[in-house]
């Protein structure tokens, strides 16, 4: 019995491999359209700077801006932010800022803020978000550097 019971496929507004391995596992099918949003800009713009929020705001704005070019079609927006405390950590752009977020999450507990939204026809139809609490462990620095070597060769 087929999980999805939609007439047309859902369209993934992101280009998560990650994101899209999950819904072929359940049996969803669906098609990948990334948004191409400047996210920094929209956070600014918005004046959010609370993670779960951040996840939020960027799920609906990537559901939305395909939602716009797929008239009909139903389509699903989701982000995520990790926050230590108060301070919200992007995608390291390098080795050296990978290390420097490896350093300050190592031994502390951190959140994981996830969001998504579905929209179809510029109408956010539905929005959920939920957080996970993650407790890095203390490990050492030649650890770090391997860690890091193995990341880089994948």
């Amino acid at each position: 019995m087929p999980l999805w019971l939609g007439a047309g496929k859902l369209v993934l507004a992101s280009q998560s491999e990650s994101r899209h391995a999950i819904l072929a596992a359940a049996g969803i099918p669906h098609e990948v359209e990334p948004a191409h949003l400047d996210e920094r800009e929209i956070e600014e713009r918005a004046g959010v700077n609370d993670a779960a929020r951040v996840a939020a705001l960027l799920a609906r704005e990537k559901a939305l801006a395909i939602s716009g070019r797929r008239p009909g079609t139903l389509v699903l927006g989701a982000d995520q932010t990790l926050a230590v405390g108060t301070r919200s950590l992007s995608k390291p752009r390098d080795r050296a800022a990978a290390r420097e977020q490896l350093m300050h999450l190592r031994g502390r507990t951190h959140e994981l803020h996830s969001a998504i939204a579905v929209a179809r026809d510029d109408l956010i139809m539905f929005e959920h978000r939920d957080v996970a609490r993650l407790t890095m462990r203390d490990f050492s620095d030649a650890f770090l550097e391997k860690y890091l070597d193995a990341a880089a060769a994948a």
